[in-house]
């Protein structure tokens, strides 16, 4: 496959109403394992990162390659030792960067343009970089960025009085705190106290309006731009088996935390899709008992450990309609990640790296086809 070939529309599955058909694909001259962040508003530039290297790399719609760079780092340019999420295009020359120091813009070809540094020191107790942590609206980006409230500690205080996420007005440079947890949601809870593994914000947006689900509740929220602190709405997600973390019953200085509560029901991806339809990806969750369980069984072979978690975590891909899920949907071979939606419309995938190797890069676009 390569830039500009169309496919045969892929199988269609048994009792599923959506299916993927392979629409097009980019071939981009660069060995090396690169993840899709996002595209240009115009649909000619997008922009990738390989981990491994560290590296981000432009190129054209046609996969020519614009600019290849290295931001990470101290010093004039650079953005410090870690960004905090995939980057998002601010217009047709330029992104925008998150990490622990503010958020940066930068041209197609490394150049930085500007530093926006909030009111407050930027520190995170949770994140996860390769998510969508930063989402463009009409007037601004929405983003995670985390350290406004440290002041209060883990605290119940805290989970009351914070605002999850930080609205950035690009003309001003300045950053405003919105949303609170939602009445209806369990976090908002003043007796019971949530882990940041249980609450992380997982994000979409569409013009002027923002949609929230947190990662390990079944409910996702509406907010009109600058209208933050309820929701415009908000639907329960219909998801049957979805393993719910408990709260605790009192305030900690930190929490006692090991690698087997990761392994609840979340939410881990949310898209806006055309005709008010939201592509999701999520997880059931085990109970915690049973991954416990099997910790102590394959305490010596953790390798055996997480192919067993693997194995008993459903997964599910689906699109979401009204209050209703379509059937999973399946991704064939050799295409990998979903990295990101264009125009509402356009699915874009990463390359199976784990079945596949290249000494070159490919990204493949696809269409959801209802059937």
């Amino acid at each position: 496959m390569s830039c500009g070939k169309k496919s045969e529309g892929l199988s269609h599955l048994q009792e599923n109403n959506f299916e993927l058909e392979l629409f097009d694909s980019i071939v981009v001259d660069y060995i090396g394992k690169l993840a899709l962040q996002d595209v240009s508003p115009n649909g000619r530039c997008f922009l990738a990162y390989d981990q491994v290297a560290s590296k981000f790399v432009t190129f054209s719609d046609q996969g020519q390659v614009i600019g290849m760079f290295v931001l990470k780092g101290e010093g004039p340019g650079k953005y410090g030792n870690y960004h905090t999420g995939k980057p998002v295009f601010i217009d047709n020359e330029s992104f925008l960067l998150s990490s622990n120091k503010g958020q940066f813009q930068y041209s197609l070809k490394g150049d930085l343009l500007h530093h926006f540094e909030p009111d407050f020191e930027a520190s995170y107790r949770f994140i996860v970089p390769s998510a969508k942590n930063t989402v463009a609206m009409k007037k601004g980006f929405v983003s995670i960025l985390q350290g406004r409230y440290n002041d209060l500690g883990v605290s119940i205080e805290h989970q009351l009085k914070s605002r999850q996420l930080e609205y950035l007005d690009i003309s001003s440079g300045k950053f405003i705190p919105i949303v609170p947890f939602p009445a209806k949601s369990k976090f908002s809870s003043d007796q019971l106290l949530f882990h940041d593994v249980y609450v992380r914000p997982i994000l979409a947006s569409e013009e002027d309006m923002l949609f929230v689900t947190f990662s390990n509740e079944s409910r996702l929220y509406g907010y009109k731009e600058g209208e933050w602190e309820e929701p415009a709405w908000s639907v329960d997600l219909p998801i049957e088996n979805f393993v719910e973390a408990k709260g605790i019953e009192a305030d900690k200085t930190d929490f006692e935390f090991d690698i087997t509560q990761f392994y609840f029901g979340g939410i881990q991806s949310l898209d806006v899709l055309t005709d008010s339809l939201f592509l999701i990806k999520y997880s059931e969750g085990l109970p915690l008992d049973e991954v416990k369980s099997l910790q102590e069984q394959h305490k010596d072979e953790m390798e055996v450990f997480f192919q067993k978690i693997a194995q008993l975590n459903k997964t599910h891909f689906q699109v979401l309609e009204g209050n209703k899920f379509s059937h999973d949907i399946q991704v064939p071979d050799p295409l990998g990640v979903l990295s990101l939606v264009q125009e509402r419309q356009y699915l874009w995938f990463d390359l199976d790296y784990e079945q596949k190797e290249n000494d070159y890069s490919v990204f493949y676009k696809c269409k959801l086809i209802e059937i």
